[in-house]
């Protein structure tokens, strides 16, 4: 398979930490392989919201790739940015085991990508909250970039529960602020939720919705 990664050379140890997590074990992925149930909801909202229709995905920390691949089996055109490269190494690999080909990986800093076109459908799992006080601002430039009738699938951390060690660097919304920024979308689920981190055995609670924009 012929590698179409475009590598950013500027990164800051933002990415230390997480190229140290996913080459931790080379032959297994942190966070599974099997896509998450937004990814999973979302295709599933779009088929039946636009049956028959191709979108453009964005995925924004894409991670190790499970949602990234799940787009790409679709037949979906799948740009994915993550800051880890070896989290897009092994996003490559997952594609090459399914027989699927990212259209666009690149490796990046999440805060210095600027969408230069649209995508129908903007997906970002549990990545956002990581910029801090840019959180927000570069949700709002995401949402500028969905065309009327896309959809955005977001996951933010929330205030709700303790949260992890190191909490101070991450932006975590109140319940209710993820929603008020999608005043004038069509909200197509929303939920506020805790879970136990088993590893650490610390709560972490989030914020989450799939909205079309009409």
């Amino acid at each position: 398979m012929v590698s179409n990664i475009v590598i950013d050379s500027n990164l800051t140890s933002k990415a230390e930490r997480w190229d140290q997590r996913f080459a931790a074990e080379p032959g297994s992925w942190f966070f599974g392989r099997t896509p998450s149930f937004m990814a999973q909801q979302v295709t599933a909202l779009w088929n039946d919201l636009r049956p028959g229709e191709t979108p453009t995905v964005l995925d924004l920390g894409c991670g190790e790739g499970r949602d990234a691949v799940w787009f790409a089996r679709q037949g979906w055109p799948i740009t994915a940015v993550d800051i880890s490269i070896e989290g897009v190494k092994k996003t490559e690999r997952l594609a090459s085991e399914y027989g699927v080909t990212i259209a666009k990986l690149i490796h990046c800093d999440i805060l210095r990508f600027l969408p230069t076109e649209t995508y129908n459908i903007v997906f970002a799992g549990s990545s956002l909250h990581g910029l801090g006080e840019e959180c927000m601002p570069c949700l709002s430039r995401l949402q500028e970039a969905t065309p009327l009738g896309g959809l955005n699938a977001i996951r933010l951390m929330s205030t709700t529960a303790e949260g992890p060690e190191d909490v101070g660097h991450l932006y975590r919304v109140e319940p209710g602020e993820l929603i008020a920024q999608y005043i004038g979308w069509r909200l197509l689920d929303t939920s506020e939720n805790t879970v136990c981190i088993l590893r650490t055995g610390r709560y972490h609670s989030f914020s989450e919705l799939i909205a079309q924009k009409v």
